[in-house]
């Protein structure tokens, strides 16, 4: 199999292919239903073209619906009928959907105004109640006209109008007859239950990836979702960019707190702003208590460039959320080249139940320092945070780079579930003189330790393989804390030192700091003889003294498994062995070959029911370890 594609799934460029592809199809034409006319045949009749009709044949795109924040599966129902739902909208053609291209079309469905089309399969009036009106918008439009397919308006902002005046669920953004990008100049402020859809041919009205429609805003917020929102408010389909830029803090989208909108599907830049930071999208700015839970799902996310230093007011994020309940999920963000500190995805203070899952992160440059992917758990409300199936690999970086940093602090709350779930990730922790495959290491002084399970993974420090400077470590465990602290649960990870001048697969970050649990993992130092220190497992350790911090150096299983600090139960079946990973690199392969060590060796304690691939675990009897079940 292929290198780590994440449960075979499209990614983001491919699902927005897959997902507005026109479709020409041939429904059933059920006697007892009414022919229905193509809305091509309609708009190319008004401009004097002929184009062959009948029913339900209509070259079109299905669009997301509302209610599942996207696109439905199209194809057969699978209840083994033989009815077919090419649309994914949930109804059938032995459902007698009239037309099975159109998921906006179907017995009961409502009108959407300005598509020229009776969506209720009914032979009642064409765009019924809607006034002659619609909410189409291309550039070539006029804010005077009534918003249908042939005649739509000019702006966004007209569009939504129009959708508040007619309770229009939805906005379709159409890009230039010519093929070209669309610029929308506009400082949009989304509205509740009212979508923006991209991507449109404003002629023909089917979606596909040519047809580039682009938002660009000029104020420091960008495109604005204010408080209050839904999941029914949308976007979708777009390019977004914010050309503004000046001293203090500048995004692209800015989703204020108890605000729940899904932004799926997008390509979004983060500004341009040497003189303070950028943020492609940032959720709940004012870190106010938040009962929101955006969905930001399968969108390419591209950084933009902030000032060099690690102030609040400066460097670049891809996805900054402070205090809001968190669905991030399916996106591609590129850190980018850029001399200052860079983090593609960071859920901080995360409450309830948040999911951070199949997103790929990449550096595509050279940054100051590189965060792949930063999280931590709500400090006043309980948290359950789940890490799966990510790809990260931060990139270089000319200072250091974590791959995954989980962190916390101190709550406010006492008796608080604070929990973070990792599990099925691939995680390099980039090229640069302090290379850290995931970072479980706190900024602050705590005194209670959240739960964190870090089960099923594939990590590796990367270090420099060609200077070999520097200090490269699997996982690093650290806190800033007087007293002992016993915290995380490792089982079945596989875990490599990377090739830094100084390198350890576990590193433990003070004395005062021991994992909970340690069963199950493979420890492998990678070309041991080359390295100025190394250790499989680095014990009682002082990160600050690097780069000749004092440890206890364990080499061997036998070492690692009768460590006496932990308790005598929590320290069993761990192995020194690299596993035979095919490709353990950034867009490899971190499939196990057979024979390996980690097959059938792992153990079945809180582990995930999936592995990377989606597939179930165990394959036989007995868990792998890492995050492929072979």
């Amino acid at each position: 199999m292929a290198g780590p594609v994440i449960r075979n799934r499209p990614g983001p460029v491919g699902v927005l292919a897959a997902r507005r592809s026109g479709m020409l199809g041939g429904a059933r034409c059920p006697s007892e239903m009414p022919p229905k006319t193509s809305k091509l045949s309609l708009v190319f009749g008004l401009m004097g073209l002929s184009v062959a009709t009948g029913c339900g044949l209509l070259l079109d795109t299905p669009l997301p619906s509302a209610s599942d924040g996207g696109f439905g599966d199209a194809g057969d129902s699978g209840d083994g009928s033989g009815c077919v739902d090419a649309d994914g909208d949930g109804v059938t053609d032995c459902a007698l959907d009239c037309d099975d291209s159109d998921p906006l079309t179907y017995p009961g469905a409502p009108e959407t105004c300005g598509d020229m089309v009776r969506n209720d399969c009914t032979m009642g009036v064409v765009d019924e109640g809607c006034g002659g009106a619609g909410t189409y918008v291309a550039p070539w439009g006029d804010n005077s006209n009534p918003g249908t397919m042939i005649a739509p308006v000019a702006t966004i902002a007209q569009g939504m109008a129009n959708a508040m005046s007619l309770g229009a669920p939805e906005v379709f953004v159409g890009a230039a007859v010519d093929g070209t990008a669309a610029d929308y100049v506009e400082d949009i402020v989304m509205v509740d239950g009212i979508s923006l859809v991209g991507g449109f041919d404003s002629l023909t009205w089917t979606r596909d990836d040519t047809k580039i429609t682009r938002i660009i805003s000029l104020v420091p917020e960008g495109l604005f979702f204010p408080p209050g929102l839904s999941p029914t408010t949308r976007l979708e389909g777009f390019q977004v960019e914010n050309r503004s830029s000046g001293a203090g803090v500048f995004a692209t989208i800015t989703i204020e707190e108890d605000s729940s909108p899904v932004v799926v599907g997008n390509a979004i830049f983060g500004p341009i702003n040497d003189s303070g930071r950028s943020i492609a999208i940032t959720v709940n700015p004012r870190s106010a208590l938040s009962s929101g839970a955006p969905r930001i799902a399968d969108n390419e996310i591209f950084l933009g460039t902030g000032e060099d230093g690690s102030t609040r007011d400066s460097g670049a994020l891809g996805l900054r959320s402070v205090g809001a309940r968190m669905q991030v999920v399916g996106n591609r963000v590129d850190l980018s080249d850029d001399r200052a500190f860079q983090w593609g995805i960071a859920v901080y203070d995360a409450p309830g139940d948040s999911l951070i899952q199949d997103n790929v992160v990449r550096g595509t440059g050279v940054v100051q320092r590189g965060f792949g992917i930063q999280v931590s758990p709500s400090r006043n409300q309980s948290s359950f945070l789940q890490v799966d199936t990510n790809d990260v690999d931060p990139g270089e970086c000319a200072q250091g780079c974590s791959g995954l940093w989980v962190g916390a602090v101190e709550p406010d709350v006492m008796g608080l579930t604070q929990r973070v779930t990792i599990t099925n990730n691939v995680v390099f922790g980039g090229s640069g003189p302090v290379s850290i495959g995931l970072r479980i290491a706190f900024e602050e002084t705590i005194s209670v330790a959240p739960d964190v399970l870090v089960h099923s993974n594939f990590i590796r420090g990367m270090g420099r393989a060609t200077s070999r400077v520097g200090m490269s470590v699997g996982v690093l465990l650290g806190a800033r804390t007087s007293t002992r602290i016993q915290m995380g649960e490792l089982y079945n990870n596989i875990i490599y030192s990377g090739l830094g001048e100084a390198r350890f697969a576990l590193f433990e970050f003070t004395t005062n700091m021991d994992p909970l649990v340690l069963h199950a993992n493979a420890f492998w130092v990678e070309d041991g003889s080359s390295a100025v220190v190394s250790a499989a497992y680095a014990d009682e350790g002082d990160f600050s003294a690097v780069p000749s911090p004092p440890f206890i150096a364990l080499n061997s299983a036998s070492a690692i498994n009768t460590l006496t600090d932990l308790g005598a139960s929590a320290v069993l079946g761990n192995i020194t062995d690299h596993c035979r990973v095919i490709d353990p690199v950034p867009d490899g392969d971190a499939h196990l070959m057979t024979p390996s060590a980690c097959v059938d060796a792992g153990v079945a304690t809180r582990a995930p029911m999936l592995d990377f691939d989606g597939e179930m675990r165990p394959n036989g009897g007995v868990h792998d370890i890492g995050a492929d079940e072979t």
